[in-house]
């Protein structure tokens, strides 16, 4: 398996023991609202947050490339033709 799985299945567990030894309940401030809610949970959800915003960061930059490499592609095999004949 790919050493980036092991990495991030270790952090996980590291998350999830912290967070479980922590679960007290802790006040969240957002905008005007204060609600109050595990700390393991908000830990989590912190979390995969920040997993998807990543993912999707790095999704968006291979969607980018590939289509960046698509459109300089026919043109290298432009000029490759053009200096064969």
């Amino acid at each position: 398996m790919k050493k980036t799985f092991w990495i991030a299945t270790v952090f996980a567990i590291i998350l999830v023991v912290f967070s479980v030894q922590n679960a007290k309940d802790v006040t969240v401030k957002f905008f005007f609202k204060d609600v109050s809610i595990s700390l393991a949970v908000l830990l989590i959800c912190v979390f995969i947050f920040g997993a998807v915003t990543g993912a999707s960061y790095f999704f968006f930059l291979k969607v980018k490339d590939k289509k960046k490499q698509k459109i300089e592609t026919p043109k290298e095999q432009t000029t490759e033709n053009e200096t064969t004949e």
